[in-house]
């Protein structure tokens, strides 16, 4: 065991679920344990969802730890890591973990509430990571998110950098059903590089804009709503940027077990993918659910910073436990400043956020991770 207890308040910040989060890996990775009070504080529904209690769930048993307070409704958790069963084993060796969320709730939150503790661990086996429950949902990454943006700048960090992380859609979940299905491996010896082992990640500039690659998910639903987004997609990005290529891709998820509707936009530069998303509702037109993600795209473009809201919040954790670095983005959200909190109180971590001047206007920042003196 590492340290003395940690007590960490939930309602500090934002007073959301990435507190959790953030404190289950950084638990896991150094050791030590800790008691968090006042779950969610901030939220309409204080406490643990289904879905952070899954996250909980999963860290114990990655960690091999001892829990109190860990079921759904509970506003306080005590998490005690034991020895990560991982590390001692062969490379060969395939471990499988496998959580069921029980909900829509995001799979990729539960996915990301171990990923960087497992990549943080010595080298050791091959790992597969399956999460079943909501893959596509407005309170959580999609699918498209993990695969296209956030796990290939995490594979930057990692060393080596040969065969990546693989992660892949068996089947689509949306609210309210859920039952979707993601898998994650992970190579074998496949771990973050460390300060001394690799350079610094950096990103700093977009680059050239490739393409826009559009997904249109839907499930149970007419085929014309898909039809008139895919048109409407079409139309609002051909006039915004003519001249970047556009790839669309319509898929009929019928084994997914309810009904439900989801458009990813992924904006491909040199140096980094940013994927926006939009969910059919009830009510609203498919052309209106365009136009709002179509804003968020127009939004970023415009900014002609990197890195954006959602990726910067999850940039920091693999920085601070792996090589270190900095990149580029927008104004930091609360959520992002909550977090790099809690990562403070588990690391000694250089954590510096520079606000920049531009001749555009706005205010882009640099986050920079230094590890060691």
């Amino acid at each position: 065991m590492n340290a003395s207890l940690l007590e960490i308040d939930g309602a500090q910040g934002e007073g959301g679920g990435q507190i959790l989060r953030s404190a289950l890996a950084l638990s896991i990775s150094t050791g030590r344990p800790f008691r968090i009070r006042n779950i969610r504080a901030n939220r309409s529904k204080p406490g643990l969802l289904r879905q952070h209690a899954t996250c909980v769930a999963a860290a114990a048993e990655v960690a091999n730890a001892r829990i109190a307070g860990g079921d759904p409704g509970s506003t306080e958790l005590l998490f005690e890591p034991g020895s990560a069963r991982e590390a001692s084993t062969a490379a060969s060796t395939l471990i499988e973990h496998s959580f069921a969320v029980g909900s829509a709730g995001g799979t990729g939150l539960v996915l990301q509430s171990i990923l960087p503790a497992l990549l943080a661990l010595p080298a050791g086996p091959r790992l597969r990571v399956r999460v079943t429950g909501g893959t596509h949902n407005l309170a959580a990454p999609p699918f498209e998110f993990l695969e296209q943006s956030y796990l290939p700048a995490v594979h930057a960090m990692c060393a080596p950098r040969g065969e990546a992380l693989r992660l892949r859609l068996e089947r689509a979940g949306f609210y309210p059903a859920g039952g979707g299905e993601i898998v994650c491996d992970l190579p074998a010896d496949y771990r973050l590089a460390s300060a001394t082992s690799a350079a610094p990640f950096q990103l700093h500039e977009r680059g050239e804009l490739r393409e826009f690659r559009v997904r249109i998910r839907y499930a149970h639903l007419p085929e014309s709503i898909a039809s008139r987004e895919a048109s409407a997609v079409k139309r609002t990005l051909r006039y915004m940027r003519p001249e970047i290529p556009l790839s669309r891709n319509t898929i009929d998820c019928a084994d997914s077990p309810g009904p439900g509707n989801a458009i990813t936009i992924a904006v491909v530069s040199e140096h980094v993918t940013e994927v926006f998303s939009g969910f059919g509702q009830r009510g609203v037109r498919a052309e209106r659910v365009v136009s709002q993600l179509c804003a968020q795209v127009a939004e970023y473009l415009q900014s002609d910073v990197p890195v954006g809201e959602y990726l910067a919040d999850q940039l920091i954790l693999p920085l601070v436990l792996g090589p270190g670095g900095s990149f580029t983005t927008g104004p930091l959200s609360s959520h992002t400043r909550t977090n790099i909190d809690v990562i403070r109180r588990f690391v000694d971590r250089s954590i510096e956020c520079e606000p920049l001047e531009t001749a555009a206007g706005g205010t882009p920042t640099r986050v920079r991770v230094t590890i060691g003196s």
